[in-house]
């Protein structure tokens, strides 16, 4: 049979599976591929239809094909920036003990913004670095995440970045220590999240439906 594939990829056109071939038995073999830059997935199976879909339906059929729960199917994620200087914000998602980052997010100061990120599983890892400043005469920059969780970043902040396997290096990365923040009990019913970046240390405010 010819190769079906699920691809996300920055800049390029966003194929989904038609609904009759997720979750079909006819497909076998997945695994995760980044060979358009971006989040993959590739099997055997019937030749998919290639629609064009928006990145939410493309992600939850990447976790419908996985086996894993989005937490965050229809969740607002905000970043609010209370540090004193430009923000640059980073996410993870764990599947099945792989790690995959997405970046950047610029969050001006003194600003909040919703971010195109979903979340999967119940776990939100974030990172995030600061422009330079200045605080007493003095030249700094300030870094959020503080976990042993080290994962792989583009190293360039202006432009955007999505790796699979975010545990092993590459060109043009940097490793970064992300935070770990647990979502609770009840994953589904969660409706907005809200990252707080200030000047000494973040906060995660978890919101849930009833």
């Amino acid at each position: 049979m010819p190769p079906a594939a699920l691809c996300l990829c920055p800049g390029r056109p966003l194929f989904a599976l038609d609904s009759a071939a997720i979750g079909s038995a006819n497909y076998s073999n997945w695994t995760l591929s980044n060979d358009c830059g971006g989040i993959g997935l590739q099997g055997e199976g019937r030749e998919m239809n290639r629609s064009i879909y928006h990145p939410a339906i493309v992600a939850a059929a990447v976790s419908v094909l996985l086996g894993v729960g989005s937490a965050a199917g229809a969740t607002t994620v905000t970043v609010c920036n209370e540090s004193p200087a430009t923000a640059h914000v980073a996410f993870a998602n764990e599947i099945k003990g792989s790690y995959t980052t997405t970046g950047w997010w610029t969050i001006p100061l003194d600003s909040c913004q919703d971010v195109d990120f979903t979340l999967q599983g119940d776990t939100l890892y974030f990172t995030a670095d600061s422009d330079v400043y200045k605080d007493s005469g003095r030249t700094v920059t300030n870094h959020w995440g503080t976990s042993q969780l080290s994962l792989f970043v583009s190293s360039n902040h202006s432009g955007k970045f999505n790796y699979t396997n975010a545990q092993k290096s590459r060109g043009g990365a940097k490793s970064e220590q992300f935070q770990p923040d647990s979502v609770g009990d009840h994953p589904e019913k969660l409706a907005k999240i809200t990252v707080h970046i200030k000047k000494v240390g973040s906060s995660v405010e978890f919101v849930s439906n009833p």
